[in-house]
């Protein structure tokens, strides 16, 4: 994972998750990460938001870093999905016909219908 990836999910997560993770990590592990984050304690409070939300060059860098950081992510997933479906899976049953493509079938036969009671 990259660096901006690990920092993007350690921004994202709550205090409950943190907490669980936290206390899987050694005492060492848990001392260590303690010791580098304590520098930053200070922007963590709302000074810090008021100046991000009165300056719209910082506004813009958070914002289009968030927007990369998604596109990642959906990248991600989509390769997921696309690895799902060369699997054969997917689920649903459907007698290997996806979602996508009953749903145009579908709209297809309900097109058909409409037009034939004109």
């Amino acid at each position: 994972m990259s660096q901006r990836s690990v920092s993007n999910v350690a921004a994202q997560l709550n205090s409950a998750e943190w907490t669980q993770i936290l206390s899987k990590l050694n005492p060492a592990s848990q001392q260590e990460i303690v010791a580098q984050l304590t520098p930053y304690a200070g922007k963590v409070d709302d000074s810090y938001m008021q100046a991000v939300n009165q300056d719209p060059a910082a506004q813009f860098k958070m914002m289009m870093q968030m927007m990369l950081d998604m596109q990642t992510k959906l990248r991600d997933t989509m390769k997921e999905l696309e690895a799902v479906k060369a699997d054969g899976g997917g689920g649903g049953g459907g007698g290997g016909m996806s979602a996508l493509d009953r749903n145009r079938a579908r709209l297809k036969k309900g097109k058909k219908t409409c037009q034939q009671s004109r």
